[in-house]
């Protein structure tokens, strides 16, 4: 004689497992804390810091690598650089897009008088040897670095050697808009150099943190509009809220944001001016 299992009693079982490795999860979540001391990955070893000096700020470990064409790297730098507040000039929104459906990376660029730019990237903190997982990221997997470097660097490095596709947008601020979404996100990475935090793949990434810090974009959208869960698409969310520069349609300033890579290199002194030639807005 067989016995026939009941099924109220196999779904009790199922959801008693369920629940037993969901409350395993928050538990091992709040055991495990976000830390500085691992061994992290070239380019991510070291954590930017700020010195607010009256209108003028000074950042500590300015990254700025050269690269080989096969993308290794040529040459690690960290630099100390100062900038003047009030000689900001312009903000940039740059997308680098490196895969399909909407897969790209995101980050801020701020143009100062005589040409200079200092670009902010949010990402993921990797550990030597490891690589990014979207799903991994949601789970306290990596710590959150902003890495603050060269143009040539942040920018370069995705456009010139991994052959991304990068847009850089001019944003339509006012002049304090700008001085205070610098000053934030600079904030920002001192809090994180003082105390470390997860990185999230939906909450805390390359995109919202920039959402966050822009203050743009109403708050009950930020958990419904697919553009922030895509980076890929957060152009046409900018150009609808009106903070894209530039005359025209959608599809006429993404040909002008387009970083065309041919007749210069990534470490050419004059990349930001190349970078942005083409019918672009003026720029310092």
């Amino acid at each position: 004689m067989t016995l026939k299992r009941r099924p109220g009693r196999v779904l009790r079982g199922a959801l008693g497992l369920c629940l037993a490795v969901f409350l395993s999860v928050l538990v091992w979540m709040a055991w495990h804390t976000p830390r500085h001391d691992r061994n992290w990955a070239l380019g991510q070893e070291r954590l930017a810091r700020v010195d607010f000096e009256g209108g003028q700020v000074r950042i500590h470990d300015f990254r700025f690598f050269r690269y080989w064409p096969d993308g290794t790297v040529e040459k690690s730098a960290y630099e100390t650089r100062a900038f003047r507040i009030d000689d900001l000039a312009s903000v940039w929104l740059g997308i680098s897009h490196f895969g399909r459906f909407g897969m790209a990376h995101t980050f801020m660029s701020f143009g100062f008088k005589e040409g200079r730019y200092l670009a902010i990237s949010i990402e993921a903190r990797r550990e030597k040897g490891e690589g990014y997982n979207p799903l991994a990221g949601l789970f306290r997997t990596y710590e959150l670095i902003h890495v603050v470097g060269d143009e040539r660097d942040i920018v370069g490095a995705r456009s010139h050697i991994r052959h991304e596709r990068v847009y850089l947008y001019r944003l339509n601020l006012s002049p304090w808009q700008a001085e205070n979404l610098l000053v934030k996100m600079l904030t920002v990475v001192n809090e994180i150099y003082q105390s470390p935090r997860f990185y999230n793949t939906l909450m805390d990434n390359c995109l919202s943190g920039i959402v966050r810090y822009a203050e743009a974009i109403p708050f009950w959208q930020r958990w419904f509009d697919y553009r922030l869960l895509l980076p890929g698409f957060v152009d046409e969310l900018a150009y609808g809220l009106g903070i894209l520069a530039g005359e025209g349609a959608l599809s006429d300033l993404q040909a002008r944001a387009l970083i065309q890579i041919n007749g210069y290199r990534a470490d050419d002194p004059d990349f930001s001016i190349k970078a942005r030639q083409e019918g672009r807005p003026s720029n310092p």
